[in-house]
């Protein structure tokens, strides 16, 4: 039986950016790039750990991202555990190999250095990005369903 891969996201800094009327917003871009990713991937599983599972009820939870657009979310990791604690164990439990986290906070998984190796960097101000998505999908070791143009050099502008 293959091993699912699996994707642990964050919301805010993730798809949820800004404040719109005093309210994060889910940005259509950064869902449509999850989207391509989620889609590219065989054997997924997606699993939120955003801070969010602790102040907003898991249902809640699901009707936001499926207001959102977000597809395939599997799970929403248990509450009011670190999560760095949050995504080993899920990881230990399923036995995956391959898995990556999608997260706008590096600290949050400084005391697991294992976790950094599959981490994914965002920005609260962008989201996730094309280039995240190349990069999750290298970790993940699939194809990656977009591209990120090729910065031009001072040489190639024959400068």
């Amino acid at each position: 039986m293959p091993r699912p891969k699996l994707i642990f996201i964050d919301l805010d800094g993730v798809i949820l950016l800004g404040k719109e009327n005093g309210e994060s917003y889910a940005d259509p871009t950064c869902v449509a790039l999850l989207n391509q990713l989620i889609s590219a991937c065989d054997v997924l599983q997606v699993w939120v750990i955003s801070e969010r599972r602790n102040t907003t009820s898991n249902a809640d939870l699901f009707t936001l991202l499926e207001a959102a657009g977000v597809m395939r979310v599997t799970g929403i990791a248990a509450r009011h555990i670190p999560q760095s604690v949050a995504v080993v164990r899920i990881v230990q439990h399923m036995g995956a190999d391959s898995w990556v986290v999608i997260d706008d906070d590096a600290t949050r998984y400084e005391q697991a250095p294992a976790v950094l190796e599959h981490l994914v960097l965002t920005t609260n101000r962008h989201g996730l990005t094309a280039s995240g998505v190349v990069r999750a999908c290298a970790i993940l070791g699939v194809p990656s369903p977009v591209s990120v143009p090729e910065l031009q050099t001072c040489d190639d502008a024959n400068l």
